[in-house]
């Protein structure tokens, strides 16, 4: 059986992905019909472990590029 959920959880869930996709925030903003673009952040959009994860890697690739 699948957990209670509304559409409004949906909604959060789209915003994230279009983030751990790589699409900008403006991009995001326009399509999840804000007007500002710190509701899509502040309130649509979670940072995910996946997310922290290539934050880091890029973080160490950049560091090691004169290796």
């Amino acid at each position: 059986m699948l957990p209670r959920f509304s559409c409004h959880t949906l909604r959060h869930t789209f915003c994230t992905n279009l983030c751990a996709a790589g699409v900008d925030v403006k991009t995001i903003s326009e399509i999840m019909g804000h007007a500002d673009v710190r509701v899509t952040l502040e309130i649509y959009t979670e940072v995910t472990k996946d997310m922290k994860n290539r934050a880091v890697k890029s973080l160490e690739d950049y560091l090691n590029e004169d290796d």
